[in-house]
């Protein structure tokens, strides 16, 4: 693989700059806020996000960082909360204040209850913590976010969501998605009911995205 050296990448960026094209700088790691680091993401591939990530984190105190990348993530869409989700949990027991916290915003309670059960030596699912037992909102808010997350990427898409959801037990996920108060989870019922390689289940999710988006709006 060929890369651009960081010289060359600064002449590249003047050429565009030149031909009007706008390229906005990514500020320093000790500027940046936890919004510009996961905005970054965007323009980094996976190793160069992780690497950013490490230098923004080593350069605060774990728990400031965890509870601004938790803010951000209640308030941002899925693939923000999904970065910003995996950011926290890189930081261990230290961001355990900051997973308490979050169990009070329903965005964040069902990666808070993974978190919080796994920094006390659990294993989600097997192990429970009192409180922290695992509810099927929970778990279609997360299927939610991570179908909405990958929505992009249309070559792989039948393959993401058939191996996202458990065979057999479609139709439960989506009558738990269609009830969720996620803001995203009719679209993604329409996402399964065009995508899925299985006509049948596509077709039954598509009933549910009937359902979800007859339902009131949730207010975000």
């Amino acid at each position: 693989m060929a890369r651009l050296t960081p010289l060359g990448i600064w002449a590249m960026r003047e050429l565009l700059l030149e031909d009007g094209v706008e390229i906005p700088l990514v500020p320093p790691s000790d500027q940046m806020t936890a919004a510009d680091l996961l905005a970054a993401a965007e323009d980094l591939d996976e190793e160069e996000f992780e690497a950013e990530t490490a230098a923004w984190l080593e350069l605060r105190a774990p728990a400031a960082a965890a509870s601004e990348l938790l803010a951000v993530a209640a308030d941002g869409g899925p693939a923000e909360r999904l970065l910003a989700v995996g950011s926290v949990q890189k930081l261990g027991a230290t961001a355990e204040p900051a997973w308490r916290d979050a169990l009070g915003r329903p965005e964040l309670r069902p990666y808070a209850k993974i978190a919080l059960t796994e920094i006390a030596g659990g294993e989600p699912g097997v192990a429970v913590l009192p409180g922290l037992e695992p509810e099927t909102a929970d778990i279609a808010w997360m299927l939610t976010d991570t179908l909405a997350a990958m929505s992009g990427d249309t070559d792989d898409l039948p393959r993401q969501i058939r191996d996202a959801i458990p065979a057999g037990q479609e139709q439960q996920a989506f009558d738990a998605i269609s009830l969720s108060p996620h803001p995203d989870a009719a679209s993604v019922l329409t996402l399964i009911g065009k995508h899925h390689p299985d006509k049948r289940i596509a077709k039954a999710a598509r009933r549910s995205a009937y359902r979800a988006a007859s339902r009131p709006k949730p207010a975000r």
